[in-house]
């Protein structure tokens, strides 16, 4: 896997709302990064209770399976966009609304086993995915949401995304009584 850092990105090459996921991620190498994150989160998934997944933290928050879902659209997601933009695909790519992929989403019925079975499949198909790209695929931007990104901030991107909700989850869904 090509080793590629976090401070080779300039801060041209994302939206700036996405600095505070990017900032969340290390020095390390992104497959470092990407194989400590995995570890992370399949742990939690591990030692999730299947109840805990209907629980919501307060009356307008998403449940536990709500977020997780959340959580594997938008790693989905960014992927497709990295997918586009590093085959040379110019097309300006849109936003996406999150809530209403999680009000659209069929995350109530989810059982832990069948999260963490899809964690893995999806999981399995970024790394991949980022495993087999150049430099200049991974240099190579596009324009999202009327924002320059590059392929490679969005690698950082789903690695601080995955991390910024790692950090709710433990601090307000599995730390609670």
């Amino acid at each position: 896997m090509l080793d590629f850092y976090k401070h080779e990105i300039t801060p041209g090459e994302y939206k700036p709302y996405f600095s505070g996921y990017i900032d969340l991620t290390s020095k390390e190498s992104f497959p470092v990064q990407m194989e400590k994150n995995t570890g992370l989160v399949r742990d939690l998934y591990e030692r999730m209770n299947e109840n805990k997944l209907s629980y919501r933290y307060a009356e307008s928050k998403w449940t536990l399976a709500e977020v997780i879902g959340h959580m594997l659209d938008t790693e989905r997601i960014m992927c497709y966009r990295a997918l586009r933009i590093a085959r040379g695909d110019k097309t300006p790519l849109p936003g996406f609304e999150q809530d209403d992929y999680v009000l659209n989403g069929p995350f109530a019925r989810y059982r832990k086993d069948d999260i963490l079975m899809e964690y893995t499949a999806v999981r399995l198909a970024t790394a991949t995915f980022f495993e087999y790209l150049s430099r200049e695929e991974l240099a190579s931007t596009g324009v999202v949401d009327m924002h320059p990104v590059s392929v490679r901030a969005i690698a950082f991107i789903i690695l601080g995304h995955e991390l910024h909700h790692y950090n709710t989850i433990m601090e307000k869904y599995l730390l609670k009584k």
